[in-house]
């Protein structure tokens, strides 16, 4: 059980540690392909509008604002089957509920418009009824169910002196996530200084700007409160290990061994 405890914080700790560099890479690029499917869409050229788009997207699935700019581009380009898709998908990862509801109205008025000019499907064949399937004969149960070697239980020395290490192993993780926190902290903080400076450069002057920018910022206030958990978080998590290191360890009983001239004492933490 306590190596067990001991991979898990450890795995815990590498995914802490390397998540918030990662995460930032890819929002760097997704701002990079945002700003390139902005430029070709001013261009008129929706088809690598909506291309670029989708992949700002995917590479920072936090801002649903590029696959609703993606629809637009599609229905600009009049593929209207594949801005139904990125409408019904943006959808489903928007939060604010006027966005959405725009949205639908948008997936309505699309709906109509293609029931309007596909044609009809054709009569599908009635379907025949297949034949039921044998059903397995059953299997009769063994008779005498296995029985498991019993365990040998390790030595209680040798528990003891494996659990001392657990709880330092917890504060260490604990300090790990709170380090982490203040990682994404910083991260977000960057994030705002850039889009301040995007704001006051009016490189947001584009079709659905004014979305962009509300999303940017509201995505920006998440990231924010995200750092303050996990900070908040890896704080328990490092005090909670260090009182159970300094109040809950467990203490062997002295060793008393007779030798020539004297006793000798021994404890064992």
């Amino acid at each position: 059980m306590t190596r067990l405890v001991a991979v898990l914080l450890c795995a815990l700790l590498v995914q802490v540690t390397c998540t918030p560099a990662f995460a930032a890479d890819k929002r760097k690029e997704g701002l990079r392909l945002s700003d390139d499917a902005a430029k070709a869409f001013k261009r008129k050229e929706f088809a690598e509008a909506a291309a670029l788009f989708e992949k700002a997207f995917r590479s920072d699935p936090s801002k649903p604002v590029r696959l609703r700019n993606a629809a637009r581009a599609y229905e600009e380009l009049g593929a209207l089957a594949e801005a139904l898709k990125r409408y019904r998908e943006y959808v489903d990862v928007e939060t604010d509920e006027t966005l959405v509801a725009e949205a639908k109205a948008r997936i309505r008025g699309l709906e109509e418009r293609l029931a309007a000019t596909s044609p009809a499907p054709p009569a599908s064949p009635k379907a025949v009824a297949s034949p039921p399937e044998p059903k397995p004969d059953p299997v009769e149960p063994p008779s005498t169910p296995p029985v498991a070697a019993p365990s040998t239980p390790a030595h209680p020395r040798a528990q003891a002196r494996q659990g001392r290490f657990v709880p330092w192993i917890v504060t260490g993780a604990g300090a790990a996530v709170t380090l982490s926190g203040v990682t994404l902290g910083l991260i977000a903080s960057s994030q705002r200084s850039a889009f301040l400076t995007q704001v006051r450069n009016g490189q947001f002057d584009y079709l659905a700007g004014e979305t962009k920018i509300r999303a940017d910022a509201d995505a920006i206030r998440s990231n924010q409160t995200r750092a303050a958990v996990v900070m908040v978080v890896g704080a328990a998590i490092a005090t909670g290990g260090l009182l159970w290191a300094l109040l809950g360890g467990e203490v062997e009983p002295a060793a008393v061994t007779t030798r020539p001239g004297g006793l000798e004492m021994a404890w064992h933490f």
